[in-house]
C-alpha cells in the first residue's frame, strides 16, 4: 500500500494545530487524495483538476 508522501501533508498541518475539527479535515483530506490516487491521479493532477471543475470551460484568459 504505497502512497506519494504529499498525500501527508494534512496531517503536519494538524500536528501544528492540534483540534479534533482540524483532525477531522485532515483525515478527509488524506481520504480524498489516497482515493484520487487510487484512481491513477497524481496530488498536483488531483489539484487542477479540481479547479478545472470549479473555473469550467471557459478561460477568457486565452487568445481564440
Amino acid at each position: 500500500m504505497g502512497c506519494d508522501a504529499r498525500i501527508l501533508f494534512p496531517i503536519v498541518v494538524w500536528a501544528l494545530h492540534m483540534a479534533w475539527s482540524t483532525f477531522y479535515v485532515a483525515v478527509a483530506g488524506i481520504l480524498v487524495f489516497a482515493t484520487a490516487e487510487r484512481f491513477g491521479l497524481t496530488v498536483p493532477a488531483a489539484l487542477r483538476t479540481c479547479r478545472r471543475l470549479l473555473a469550467g470551460r471557459e478561460r477568457p484568459a486565452v487568445p481564440h
